[in-house]
């Protein structure tokens, strides 16, 4: 044994010095083994540029298949605007219509009240 490892030869006698602790060494030997279980199974440089390789690539392709879909999405709500709008102005065309007729029909039944009004007012109040 070296002469600079802190422990006598005489504490050796036995083959343990006398502050040796046996639960000590067996929790050693079990982290040990956690860890040579667990060290194998953690990801290296390599691994994490695979991933981030392999994310980039899927990305990618998601993002391409995203904007297709949003292309088609975009073509169909555009035609269904133009159909929309279409129906909208022949909607407004139809009230428009309606509200003439309405309009119409309203100033000549107010024409004939105030005419039918005059008239007799004219022969009920006629100066003899």
């Amino acid at each position: 044994m070296p002469s600079n490892s802190g422990i006598n030869e005489p504490e050796l006698a036995n083959g343990e010095p006398p502050d040796y602790d046996r639960d000590m060494d067996r929790r050693l030997i079990v982290l040990e083994t956690r860890f040579d279980t667990i060290l194998p199974t953690l990801a290296t440089k390599a691994d994490l540029v695979a991933l981030e390789a392999r994310l980039k690539a899927e990305w990618k392709s998601d993002i391409g298949t995203l904007a297709a879909e949003m292309r088609s999405s975009h073509a169909d709500l555009r035609a269904s605007d133009v159909n929309l709008l279409a129906e909208m102005r022949t909607s407004d065309a139809n009230l428009r219509a309606e509200f003439h007729k309405w309009m119409a029909a309203t100033l000549i039944s107010l024409f004939v009240g105030f005419g039918g009004m005059l008239f007799a007012m004219l022969t009920l109040f006629r100066p003899a």
